[in-house]
């Protein structure tokens, strides 16, 4: 997590003209992330980049330095001000509050409860109180998943779930070619630095998968790894992150991966994450092997759509074993994985949940005040 201060300042300058075009919603989004990152991509700007002709989103925040600067002339235009995780939190976003307006607070992982293993733990400390308030002072709250929803609503009651899905104009809807013919079979795990504690758990599996199957077998990791797996023989990391995520999604398409493995260790937050990982891999036409937690267990069929497995060392080894030895099934995994997702978990077909949740809340805006027409609020 980069190290900016924080500060925000709400400036009077180089306001944009908003469109005027009769009944589209003007939403002003602030975000401490790059607009082509990971998070701002999938839970905002690719669903309502699908809503070009109902939504005109506007990014008021400018990076001078280490400090954020707003555009307070565009704040003022929004019918919706969206806060994105940790912008703006260095002030109450209470400031931006006027009865012409609603402010939606959007978080997507309980960064209210971060394990002692996360190495971005004592930044999110920080933050922890005033989290907690932009909860408590927004007038909703979007989430990714149900569970993230049952434990942020003792703070605030208005929390909508809009999951994450898959943006075919990003990932495409066809599946890799994978390689045919090679002389190993290579089993991966994509993921941030952020996953240690998760890796550390199937080390002995894998361990005892390159014991059993030496030379038969390639485990490539990309992002992340830990130091007994990093110099075993068999094993190849990859350290580089990908920031850009229409650039991460071409590169996973390109990946000679033939099983990939998603472990999460049972705790609160990883209960709350969303099954981004299945949705990633099962595009790709990779299938692949997950702990059978919240985020995996309510949307994969076991054997089916990938396999399942609890937090032991045996399950872990067994599941490997079942898709090395079987290219058949892994074949069927994939197939299936990849309809699953082409069938449920596109954003062209579920982008209008976005539409219709903001529609909604400003149908509740005090008094009925035109969102278009006002042209002053109370900031």
């Amino acid at each position: 997590m980069k190290n900016y201060s924080y500060n925000t300042e709400i400036i009077s300058k180089d306001a944009v003209l908003f469109r005027k075009k009769k009944g589209e919603l003007l939403v002003s989004y602030l975000s401490s992330d790059l607009p082509h990152y990971a998070c701002p991509t999938i839970r905002v700007l690719s669903p309502l980049g699908k809503l070009s002709d109902k939504v005109f989103v506007d990014r008021p925040i400018m990076l001078e330095g280490n400090n954020f600067l707003i555009r307070k002339d565009n704040l003022c235009k929004a019918g919706i001000i969206l806060i994105q995780r940790t912008a703006f939190l260095d002030r109450s976003i209470s400031e931006l509050k006027s009865p012409c307006r609603k402010i939606i607070y959007e978080i997507d992982d309980l960064l209210i409860e971060i394990p002692a293993s996360n190495p971005n733990k004592s930044v999110f400390e920080g933050f922890r109180n005033r989290i907690i308030d932009a909860i408590i002072e927004a007038d909703a709250v979007t989430v990714s998943t149900n569970a993230l929803k049952e434990r942020l609503s003792v703070y605030n009651k208005n929390i909508h779930v809009l999951p994450n899905y898959i943006d075919i104009e990003i990932w495409g809807g066809k599946v890799r070619n994978p390689v045919v013919n090679k002389d190993k079979l290579v089993i991966a795990f994509i993921g941030t630095p952020t996953h240690q504690e998760d890796l550390s758990m199937i080390t002995p599996a894998i361990k005892k998968v390159i014991e059993e199957y030496g030379d038969k077998v390639m485990f490539r990791f990309f992002g992340c790894i830990t130091k007994e797996l990093l110099w075993l023989k068999g094993v190849e990391f990859v350290s580089d992150i990908i920031p850009d995520y229409r650039a991460f999604a071409s590169y996973m398409k390109s990946l000679d991966v033939d099983i990939a493995l998603a472990p999460l260790v049972k705790n609160s937050f990883n209960e709350c994450k969303s099954n981004i990982k299945f949705l990633e891999y099962s595009i790709c036409g990779i299938p692949g092997i997950y702990s059978r937690i919240t985020p995996y267990a309510n949307s994969i069929m076991d054997g089916e759509t990938g396999i399942l497995c609890d937090d032991d060392h045996g399950s872990w080894y067994r599941a490997m074993v079942k898709l090395i030895e079987n290219e058949k099934l892994r074949s069927q995994i994939a197939e299936c994985a990849h309809e699953e997702v082409l069938e449920k978990y596109t954003l062209e077909a579920n982008a209008y949940r976005w539409y219709d949740f903001y529609k909604t809340l400003m149908e509740e805006t005090t008094h009925g005040i035109s969102v278009v027409t006002t042209k002053k609020g109370n900031i």
